[in-house]
Protein backbone atom coordinates (compact mmCIF):
# COMPACT_ATOMS: atom_id res chain seq x y z
CA UNK A 1 0.00 0.00 0.00
CA UNK A 2 2.55 2.25 0.84
CA UNK A 3 4.52 1.81 -2.37
CA UNK A 4 0.96 2.42 -4.51
CA UNK A 5 1.01 5.72 -2.15
CA UNK A 6 4.64 6.67 -2.92
CA UNK A 7 4.30 5.96 -7.11
CA UNK A 8 0.89 8.17 -6.53
CA UNK A 9 2.54 11.09 -5.35
CA UNK A 10 5.66 10.74 -7.78
CA UNK A 11 2.91 10.52 -10.82
CA UNK A 12 1.56 14.14 -9.56
CA UNK A 13 4.70 15.50 -8.78
CA UNK A 14 5.50 14.73 -12.49
CA UNK A 15 2.07 16.05 -13.90
CA UNK A 16 2.42 19.21 -11.73
CA UNK A 17 6.35 19.42 -12.94
CA UNK A 18 5.19 18.91 -16.69
CA UNK A 19 2.30 21.41 -16.11
CA UNK A 20 4.76 24.22 -14.80
CA UNK A 21 6.96 23.60 -17.84
CA UNK A 22 4.17 23.67 -20.24
CA UNK A 23 3.35 27.33 -18.53
CA UNK A 24 6.94 28.35 -18.54
CA UNK A 25 7.39 27.19 -22.62
CA UNK A 26 3.98 29.17 -23.83
CA UNK A 27 4.82 32.03 -21.35
CA UNK A 28 7.55 32.48 -22.86
CA UNK A 29 6.08 32.35 -26.30
CA UNK A 30 4.33 35.05 -25.52
CA UNK A 31 6.85 36.95 -23.52
CA UNK A 32 9.86 36.62 -25.81
CA UNK A 33 8.03 38.31 -29.22
CA UNK A 34 7.61 41.82 -26.99
CA UNK A 35 10.70 41.32 -25.33
CA UNK A 36 12.95 40.91 -27.87
CA UNK A 37 10.92 44.07 -29.70
CA UNK A 38 10.95 46.40 -26.62
CA UNK A 39 14.86 45.68 -25.96
CA UNK A 40 16.20 46.14 -29.67
CA UNK A 41 14.13 49.39 -29.82
CA UNK A 42 15.24 50.58 -26.50
CA UNK A 43 19.04 49.33 -27.64
CA UNK A 44 18.41 51.69 -30.92
CA UNK A 45 17.55 54.57 -29.16
CA UNK A 46 20.40 55.17 -27.00
CA UNK A 47 22.78 54.02 -30.11
CA UNK A 48 21.14 56.81 -32.27
CA UNK A 49 21.90 59.29 -29.65
CA UNK A 50 25.44 58.00 -29.78
CA UNK A 51 25.86 58.08 -33.47
CA UNK A 52 24.29 62.03 -34.05
CA UNK A 53 26.86 63.09 -31.03
CA UNK A 54 29.40 61.68 -32.42
CA UNK A 55 29.08 63.11 -35.95
CA UNK A 56 28.12 66.17 -34.48
CA UNK A 57 31.92 66.06 -32.32
CA UNK A 58 33.65 64.91 -35.59
CA UNK A 59 32.26 67.62 -37.64
CA UNK A 60 32.58 70.49 -35.42
CA UNK A 61 36.26 69.61 -34.78
CA UNK A 62 37.16 68.94 -38.77
CA UNK A 63 35.25 72.35 -39.17
CA UNK A 64 34.22 71.35 -42.72
CA UNK A 65 31.55 73.21 -44.79
CA UNK A 66 29.58 71.45 -47.72
CA UNK A 67 31.73 73.92 -49.98
CA UNK A 68 34.75 71.89 -48.83
CA UNK A 69 33.02 69.08 -50.03
CA UNK A 70 31.58 70.14 -53.33
CA UNK A 71 32.25 72.98 -55.99
CA UNK A 72 29.40 73.59 -58.02
CA UNK A 73 30.16 75.27 -61.13
CA UNK A 74 27.21 77.44 -62.88
CA UNK A 75 26.92 78.66 -66.29
CA UNK A 76 26.79 83.02 -67.39
CA UNK A 77 22.97 82.39 -67.04
CA UNK A 78 23.41 80.95 -63.44
CA UNK A 79 22.39 77.49 -64.26
CA UNK A 80 24.71 74.76 -62.80
CA UNK A 81 26.92 73.12 -65.13
CA UNK A 82 28.99 70.96 -63.56
CA UNK A 83 29.33 69.64 -59.54
CA UNK A 84 32.92 68.42 -58.69
CA UNK A 85 33.63 66.49 -55.48
CA UNK A 86 36.88 66.56 -53.17
CA UNK A 87 37.23 62.63 -53.20
CA UNK A 88 40.02 62.87 -50.72
CA UNK A 89 38.09 65.13 -48.16
CA UNK A 90 34.81 62.92 -48.68
CA UNK A 91 36.82 59.43 -47.96
CA UNK A 92 39.03 60.88 -44.78
CA UNK A 93 35.77 62.63 -43.21
CA UNK A 94 33.91 58.99 -43.93
CA UNK A 95 36.56 57.08 -42.04
CA UNK A 96 36.35 59.70 -39.74
CA UNK A 97 32.96 59.13 -38.78
CA UNK A 98 33.50 55.38 -39.36
CA UNK A 99 35.72 54.86 -36.69
CA UNK A 100 34.21 57.71 -34.49
CA UNK A 101 30.78 55.51 -34.50
CA UNK A 102 31.97 52.48 -33.81
CA UNK A 103 34.18 53.61 -30.57
CA UNK A 104 31.02 55.85 -29.42
CA UNK A 105 28.65 52.44 -29.50
CA UNK A 106 31.62 50.25 -28.25
CA UNK A 107 32.03 53.02 -25.43
CA UNK A 108 27.48 51.53 -24.90
CA UNK A 109 28.64 48.30 -23.93
CA UNK A 110 31.03 48.91 -20.99
CA UNK A 111 27.74 51.54 -19.49
CA UNK A 112 25.55 49.52 -17.09
CA UNK A 113 22.06 49.91 -19.15
CA UNK A 114 18.56 48.90 -17.10
CA UNK A 115 15.41 48.80 -18.26
CA UNK A 116 12.44 48.58 -15.40
CA UNK A 117 10.59 44.98 -16.25
CA UNK A 118 7.13 46.61 -16.60
CA UNK A 119 8.57 48.61 -19.47
CA UNK A 120 10.21 45.68 -20.87
CA UNK A 121 6.68 43.82 -20.94
CA UNK A 122 5.29 46.47 -23.88
CA UNK A 123 2.38 46.93 -21.47
CA UNK A 124 1.44 50.66 -20.77
CA UNK A 125 0.04 50.09 -17.30
CA UNK A 126 3.13 48.65 -15.97
CA UNK A 127 5.67 50.76 -17.54
CA UNK A 128 8.48 52.43 -15.01
CA UNK A 129 7.30 49.30 -12.83
CA UNK A 130 9.29 46.17 -11.71
CA UNK A 131 12.81 45.33 -11.16
CA UNK A 132 15.67 46.67 -13.51
CA UNK A 133 16.44 44.69 -16.38
CA UNK A 134 20.20 45.11 -17.44
CA UNK A 135 20.64 45.19 -21.62
CA UNK A 136 24.20 45.39 -23.17
CA UNK A 137 24.42 47.10 -26.39
CA UNK A 138 26.61 45.01 -28.93
CA UNK A 139 27.56 46.55 -32.10
CA UNK A 140 28.77 44.86 -35.25
CA UNK A 141 32.47 45.68 -36.04
CA UNK A 142 31.78 47.33 -39.25
CA UNK A 143 30.16 50.59 -39.59
CA UNK A 144 29.11 51.67 -43.20
CA UNK A 145 28.97 55.49 -43.20
CA UNK A 146 27.74 57.37 -46.76
CA UNK A 147 27.81 60.94 -48.11
CA UNK A 148 24.55 61.81 -49.76
CA UNK A 149 24.20 64.74 -52.02
CA UNK A 150 20.47 65.51 -53.53
CA UNK A 151 18.95 67.86 -55.63
CA UNK A 152 14.86 68.46 -55.40
CA UNK A 153 12.75 70.57 -57.24
CA UNK A 154 11.13 73.42 -54.04
CA UNK A 155 9.22 75.50 -56.77
CA UNK A 156 9.50 77.03 -60.02
CA UNK A 157 13.65 77.43 -60.86
CA UNK A 158 14.29 76.84 -57.38
CA UNK A 159 16.27 73.60 -55.92
CA UNK A 160 17.07 72.42 -52.58
CA UNK A 161 20.36 71.02 -52.54
CA UNK A 162 21.41 68.68 -49.60
CA UNK A 163 24.28 67.04 -47.88
CA UNK A 164 23.27 64.12 -45.63
CA UNK A 165 25.58 61.93 -43.68
CA UNK A 166 24.67 58.31 -43.49
CA UNK A 167 25.44 55.66 -40.94
CA UNK A 168 24.16 51.95 -41.02
CA UNK A 169 25.52 49.73 -38.29
CA UNK A 170 23.94 46.11 -37.15
CA UNK A 171 23.38 46.08 -33.24
CA UNK A 172 22.39 43.68 -31.12
CA UNK A 173 20.52 43.83 -27.52
CA UNK A 174 21.12 41.62 -24.83
CA UNK A 175 18.74 40.78 -21.85
CA UNK A 176 19.39 37.39 -19.64
CA UNK A 177 17.67 34.88 -21.71
CA UNK A 178 17.04 36.89 -24.93
CA UNK A 179 18.95 38.42 -27.67
CA UNK A 180 17.54 40.48 -30.44
CA UNK A 181 19.54 42.10 -33.75
CA UNK A 182 18.17 45.03 -35.31
CA UNK A 183 19.90 47.74 -37.77
CA UNK A 184 20.42 51.65 -37.55
CA UNK A 185 20.27 53.99 -40.24
CA UNK A 186 20.93 57.17 -39.16
CA UNK A 187 20.85 60.43 -41.29
CA UNK A 188 22.25 63.51 -40.63
CA UNK A 189 21.29 66.59 -42.61
CA UNK A 190 24.78 68.07 -43.10
CA UNK A 191 23.93 71.02 -45.32
CA UNK A 192 20.59 72.24 -46.80
CA UNK A 193 21.04 75.38 -49.42
CA UNK A 194 17.85 76.66 -51.69
CA UNK A 195 19.48 76.80 -55.35
CA UNK A 196 17.97 79.36 -58.19
CA UNK A 197 18.53 77.91 -61.56
CA UNK A 198 18.16 74.59 -63.47
CA UNK A 199 20.29 71.30 -62.83
CA UNK A 200 20.82 68.52 -64.42
CA UNK A 201 19.46 65.19 -64.11
CA UNK A 202 22.51 63.61 -63.57
CA UNK A 203 22.88 65.27 -60.57
CA UNK A 204 19.90 64.12 -58.74
CA UNK A 205 21.51 61.83 -56.22
CA UNK A 206 25.22 61.23 -56.00
CA UNK A 207 26.77 59.13 -53.58
CA UNK A 208 29.72 58.71 -51.87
Amino acid sequence: MGKIAWRKRIIKICVFLLFISACIVLLDRQVRPVVEAMSISYAKILAEQAINTTVSQILEENDISAQDLITITRNSEGDITDLQVNSILANRLKTSLSDGVLNGLLALEEQKLSIPLGTLSGIQLFSGWGPDIHIRVIPATYVDTKIISTFTSAGVNQTVHRIVFRVVVDISAIVPGYVSTGQIESDMVFSETVIVGSVPNSFAQITL
